[in-house]
């Protein structure tokens, strides 16, 4: 984040003074420098003045991206208005996206991009072509030479321009393109010749433009030009004479007769000297006067909230009024068809009677809408005008179809390609517009991710409404689908778990909800499940969402902690006893968990603490799904699907120790969840800390607490040993301290916590010793685990745990 420093705001001025596109960038350029000078005279933003710092990328992509790494990284500006040719601006995405920066993009361009830093501020080419091609087969012929320079823009112009041209019945005579900067163009003027087309389209930039128009005129041919770049400035270069005649459609011409453009013009004038303003400056113009009233509406240069206040502003521009849409982040803009007159301005030929919305997928429409004009800041979204498109674009039947069968998809989908949207479903329309900017943020997040899964899914609270998100990956498209999981006001599950499903169970990370995805499969199958996880990540809760969700739901769901009971009563707890079966028995005798659990589900806790000799007893169990009760002798069926849990390792207790039996590990590992601690999904930390505050307030009464910065801070950094429940009871403390305090701060946190700067530097000078002193002892005793857990005085649990932390291999 940049902050507004006391006296000034640094704005990236980044355009092409020198190369061949510089005939145009210095005029983008010029009318930044205007707009700020103007901004300033009234006042800047809250009396802090814009001061712009200038970069010249020589028309040179490379040039462009590093010059645009200096105004971020060393220069620190709030914000970057420029760059004019598309494969500039490409170059320019990895360093906004490293430094999460924002361009303001003053030219038009080709589309099919919407990317989360950067605000379009040129038109698209339906604000351009879509009454332009028609105009010309209307007016000047049906047959349309295309060429053009040799990049992006013009190619992808030109897709558009064939498109347009077989709906509208025309054709095409040719098309070809040619290198950056290319001056001679005789045989593509033969060839143009020998085609005899009724209008030649030129997406030809620069210099090359300059020397096309000229030498078209001194060839002699009588097609008239039409263009969707060439403007004023280089018109004034190429000369009345050579450019009279000719055709172009911008949202602007310098020669519009209102009052705000005379403003601007005769403000250019006193300042440059001259009149020949092309739309891509008044696009540079506008940037700079949206991206202060931006300024002026948030405390900092902060990026978010610059994104945040952005769409809906609007502007009165020399051209009319402008509007940021509250969608895509392009404008929508006005359109007008000018002709070259001798004087070298344009002639007005044709306009629009109010702004065009922008449509970046030009051929993907992605949102249907409504033929109102936009409404500034309203609560209602912007819409884009389908009708418009129906009418225009004959690929947008196509759109329908793929609507109307998505709209019998229960889940909203989202299709994206590149990072941006293709696609939405009615229901994918509906939250957008309803949840935009948690939504986009959604989207941000998962089309930046690095994960090469084809699938995954995710869980994302929007707007309170808690969402699961199914990712499927078909290069080069991203499907996301949302499905709506209730409000994110879960079941107090450490009070009710009776009623917990596998959406209460709190958390976003996406190995946590790897776990929450095999857990809801489990839910299906009536196989065994042996879930592996520290003490405190939530073994219980996730075996009782595995039942609450399978068809034993109505049946009793029995829980046994295999470590608290006594070696000489596990065996009657799990079976059963006849009465007299030992001292104390009850008269009767008594059925075991086994028993009690029949048609349902037994959790068994702590497995890996069950005595050896149990162990075969309980394999019989499971193989012959029949108890015997301690002291009995008849056989009991029972019908049971058994959850198992345990913090152990168990392969190591089996290959090392002989502590647990391989066949009964066999038996239970059907279907294994593992379980991340806490330290390792921390991102969860706010989430499940809210939660439990939440809780806290509910049953007690008492108002609900926000954590400070500074306190979350501590709680990321620590280390969380205790996993989940020890959160659960840091929390608990801190709600208590916190009293009539409405946030829990550091002061409210446990001593252990906040001096972890001092424990975490003890720790690394003592890790190293006792390393050390680890390895000594295992070398001491020929690497025997048990032999030297007993002489350590710890437990093998301890012993492994230690040779994990400091990553000590035992051969065997």
């Amino acid at each position: 984040m940049t902050e507004i420093n006391r006296n000034e705001i640094k704005i990236g001025i980044l355009f092409s003074l020198t190369g061949t596109t510089g005939i145009t960038e210095r005029g983008q350029y010029q009318a930044s420098l205007l707009a700020i000078r103007q901004i300033n005279e009234q006042g800047g933003v809250d009396g802090k003045f814009l001061l712009p710092i200038v970069e010249d990328i020589a028309s040179d992509p490379y040039w462009a991206a590093k010059k645009a790494e200096k105004l971020i990284n060393i220069d620190k500006v709030a914000a970057i208005v420029g760059l004019y040719t598309s494969s500039c601006r490409k170059s320019v995405i990895p360093v906004l996206e490293q430094y999460d920066s924002l361009l303001l993009y003053p030219t038009q361009y080709e589309g099919e991009e919407q990317h989360r830093n950067i605000f379009y501020c040129g038109p698209l080419p339906n604000q351009q072509l879509l009454h332009f091609i028609p105009w010309i087969i209307n007016n000047l012929g049906k047959s349309i030479y295309l060429i053009g320079s040799d990049y992006i823009y013009p190619r992808e112009t030109n897709r558009h321009i064939r498109h347009l041209i077989q709906f509208h019945k025309g054709k095409i005579a040719g098309e070809n393109y040619v290198k950056l900067g290319r001056q001679e163009f005789s045989n593509y003027l033969n060839e143009i010749k020998e085609a005899n087309p009724d209008v030649i389209f030129s997406t030809l930039v620069g210099d090359s433009a300059i020397a096309f128009y000229q030498q078209h005129h001194h060839h002699g041919l009588k097609q008239p030009i039409a263009s969707a770049i060439t403007a004023e400035t280089e018109i004034a270069s190429i000369q009345a004479p050579y450019a009279a005649g000719h055709y172009s459609s911008f949202p602007y011409f310098s020669s519009i007769q209102s009052e705000r453009n005379q403003a601007f013009v005769a403000a250019y004038r006193r300042t440059y000297g001259s009149e020949n303003i092309s739309s891509a400056m008044e696009n540079a113009y506008n940037s700079l006067f949206l991206l202060t009233e931006a300024l002026r509406r948030t405390k900092t240069a902060s990026i978010d909230e610059l994104r945040r206040v952005l769409p809906g502003l609007a502007f009165d521009a020399p051209q009319g009024k402008i509007v940021v849409d509250k969608i895509n982040q392009h404008l929508w803009l006005n359109s007008r068809i000018g002709q070259v007159n001798e004087k070298g301005q344009f002639t007005i030929v044709w306009e629009s009677d109010q702004p065009i919305a922008p449509v970046p997928f030009f051929k993907n429409v992605t949102i249907a809408a409504s033929e109102n004009k936009p409404e500034v800041e309203s609560q209602e979204e912007i819409r884009i005008n389908q009708e418009l498109l129906e009418k225009h674009m004959k690929d947008f039947s196509e759109y329908r179809i793929l609507q109307d069968i998505s709209g019998h998809i229960p889940e909203s989908l989202f299709v994206l390609l590149d990072g941006s949207i293709v696609f939405l479903n009615p229901s994918a329309e509906a939250l957008l517009a309803s949840k935009r900017e948690a939504v986009l943020q959604v989207l941000r997040e998962i089309s930046s991710g690095n994960r090469d899964d084809s699938a995954s899914v995710l869980r994302k609270e929007i707007s309170g409404d808690l969402f699961e998100v199914s990712v499927k990956k078909s290069p080069p498209y991203v499907y996301l689908y949302f499905k709506q999981q209730g409000k994110n006001n879960f079941h107090f599950i450490s009070k009710d778990k009776s009623r917990l499903l596998t959406r209460d169970l709190i958390g976003s990370d996406e190995k946590f909800m790897h776990a929450v995805s095999l857990t809801r499969f489990a839910s299906r199958t009536n196989a065994n499940v042996l879930i592996l996880g520290e003490s405190g990540t939530g073994k219980e809760l996730f075996a009782r969402a595995i039942h609450n969700e399978s068809m034993r739901m109505n049946k009793p769901f029995i829980a046994l902690n295999c470590a608290a009971i006594p070696r000489d009563l596990i065996n009657a707890e799990l079976f059963g006893y006849m009465e007299g079966a030992f001292t104390g028995a009850k008269k009767g005798g008594s059925p075991g968990k086994f028993e009690f659990a029949n048609g349902g589900t037994l959790f068994l806790d702590e497995i890996g603490d069950m005595p050896l000799e149990l162990q075969a007893t309980l394999l019989r169990v499971l193989q012959e799904k029949e108890v015997t009760r301690v002291g009995g002798h008849k056989s009991i069926p029972v019908d049971v699907r058994i959850i198992a849990a345990t913090n152990k390792n168990i392969t190591q207790e089996i290959a090392y120790n002989g502590s647990f039996r391989s066949d009964l590990y066999f038996r239970l590992n059907v279907f294994t969840i593992e379980l991340i601690p806490l330290r390792e999904r921390a991102g969860d930390i706010p989430e499940l800390a809210g939660h439990f505050i939440k809780e806290m307030s509910l049953s007690t009464g008492l108002p609900f607490k926000h954590i400070a910065a500074e306190a979350l801070e501590l709680l990321y950094r620590h280390s969380w040993p205790g996993n989940v429940r020890e959160l659960n009871n840091v929390i608990e403390r801190a709600y208590y301290l916190a009293e009539n305090s409405s946030y829990i701060t550091k002061e409210h946190l446990p001593q252990y916590i906040v001096q972890v700067d001092r424990v975490e530097e003890i720790k690394q000078i003592s890790n190293e010793r006792e390393r050390n002193f680890y390895i000594q002892a295992l070398v001491k005793r020929k690497g025997n685990i048990s032999n030297t857990a007993k002489d350590l005085g710890i437990s093998r649990t301890t012993l492994y745990r230690k040779l994990k932390e400091y990553n000590i291999k035992v051969g065997r």
